[in-house]
C-alpha cells in the first residue's frame, strides 16, 4: 500500500532532517575543536606552572641536596592550589624525588621517554604514559645558581581528567543543541502550516494542474481578457486580447509591464475611475480599436488586488446585431407564411 504524505508534512520532515543533520555536524566539529583547544590550553597552562615551579630557589636548593622531605613539604602546598592531576620532581638522572599522585614512586626512574630534551635545558609538552596512566604533561628543567641542570619539574593532566572536562562541555553543547532543535521543530511546524494556508490547502501537483486549467480556460475565451494588479501592471493576458490589439509580444514578455505601455491611456483606465467601481459594456477606444469593455475589481479579504478587463470588438457586436435582426425578420416571414397557409 502506497503511503501518501501531504506537502506540508513532507516540508516539515525535510526541515527537521536538514536541521538535525546540520546541528549534528556542527556539534561534532565543535566537540573536536573544543577537545583540541582544551589540550592546547591545558598544555600551555602546565608549561607555565612547570616553569614557575622550576624557578623557585628553595626547590632548587632541596633538589640539589636531594632533600625529599623539604621537597614534599614545599610541593604539597602547591598541589593543594593547583588543578593539575599530579606534580612530579626528578633529579639530574630522572629519578623521582617527589610524586603527588603516588608517593611510592619516589626513588624510581621517571618513565615516558620525554626527559632527554628537558635535561638539555628545553621545556616540553608531550602526551605520554606515566605511572598513573596516559597524560598530557609539560616538563621544565631546574637550574642551580650556576645555571647547571639539577632536576626536572613535571606537571601533568591525566587523559581521563581531560575527557571528563570535554564531556562536561559536550553535555552543555548537547543541551543547547536540544533547545535549538526544539525551537526549530516549532518553527518548522509553523512554517509548514503557514505555507499550507497560503496554498489554500492544496498540494503542489494540484496547484500546477489548476494553473494549467486556468490558462487553458483563459485562452479558450473568445473575448479579450487582461488581468492587472493594483499597481496597474499586467498580470495576465490572453491570445484574443493580443489579437484584437495587434500585439506581437508573448504573454510572458507583456507580463509585468504597465498597462499604459500596452494600451494608450484613456478615461476607462484612470485611477479614480477604476477605484470608484466596476463597469459593464462600456464603449471605449483601445489603440484605435473601438471595443465594448467591462471592468471588475478583484477583492481578497476586503483588500483590492487588481482588476479584470474584458472586451470585444464593437464591429463583431454590430455584425451579430445585424445577423440577429435578419433572423428575426426571417422568423416573422415564416410566421406570416404559416398564418397565410393556415387561412
Amino acid at each position: 500500500m502506497h503511503l501518501k504524505i501531504s506537502f506540508h508534512i513532507k516540508l516539515f520532515i525535510c526541515l527537521i532532517v536538514f536541521f538535525s543533520l546540520l546541528l549534528t555536524l556542527i556539534g561534532i566539529y565543535y566537540y573536536y575543536d573544543l577537545d583540541r583547544q582544551l589540550y592546547a590550553e591545558l598544555g600551555a597552562h602546565a608549561r607555565v606552572q612547570a616553569r614557575e615551579i622550576s624557578l623557585m630557589p628553595t626547590l632548587a636548593d632541596a633538589v640539589k641536596i636531594r632533600d625529599t622531605r623539604a621537597i614534599a613539604k614545599l610541593m604539597n602546598r602547591l598541589v593543594a592550589s593547583s588543578d593539575a592531576s599530579y606534580i612530579v620532581i626528578g633529579d639530574r638522572q630522572a629519578i623521582h624525588l617527589y610524586h603527588s599522585g603516588d608517593p611510592g614512586m619516589v626513588g624510581k626512574p621517571m618513565i615516558g621517554g620525554d626527559n632527554t630534551d628537558v635535561l638539555q635545558g628545553k621545556t616540553s609538552i608531550t602526551v605520554r604514559r606515566g605511572g598513573l596512566g596516559m597524560s598530557l604533561r609539560s616538563k621544565a628543567p631546574i637550574f642551580d645558581e650556576h645555571h647547571h641542570i639539577i632536576g626536572i619539574v613535571s606537571i601533568g593532566y591525566l587523559i581521563t581528567h581531560i575527557d571528563r572536562l570535554s564531556a562536561r562541555q559536550f553535555i552543555k553543547i548537547s543541551f543547547m543543541a536540544m533547545i535549538l532543535l526544539l525551537t526549530l521543530f516549532v518553527f518548522s511546524w509553523w512554517f509548514a502550516n503557514t505555507m499550507k494556508r497560503q496554498m489554500f490547502f492544496l498540494e503542489p501537483r494540484e496547484i500546477g494542474l489548476m494553473v494549467r486549467q486556468q490558462k487553458a480556460l483563459l485562452e479558450s475565451i473568445f473575448e479579450g481578457v487582461i488581468a492587472i494588479d493594483k499597481a496597474y501592471r499586467i498580470a495576465e493576458i490572453n491570445q484574443a486580447a493580443k489579437t484584437l490589439l495587434s500585439m506581437s509580444e508573448s504573454s510572458r514578455q507583456l507580463r509585468g509591464k504597465p498597462l499604459a505601455a500596452v494600451i494608450k491611456p484613456i478615461a476607462f483606465f484612470q485611477a479614480d475611475t477604476m477605484l470608484a467601481g466596476d463597469t459593464h459594456d462600456e464603449i471605449c477606444l483601445f489603440n484605435q480599436v473601438t471595443v465594448i469593455a467591462s471592468r471588475v475589481r478583484i477583492m481578497l479579504e476586503d483588500t483590492l488586488q487588481g482588476w479584470v478587463i474584458t472586451f470585444r470588438d464593437q464591429r463583431e457586436i454590430n455584425s451579430l446585431s445585424v445577423q440577429l435582426s435578419q433572423v428575426k425578420r426571417y422568423a416573422d416571414n415564416l410566421r406570416i407564411l404559416r398564418h397565410e397557409q393556415l387561412n
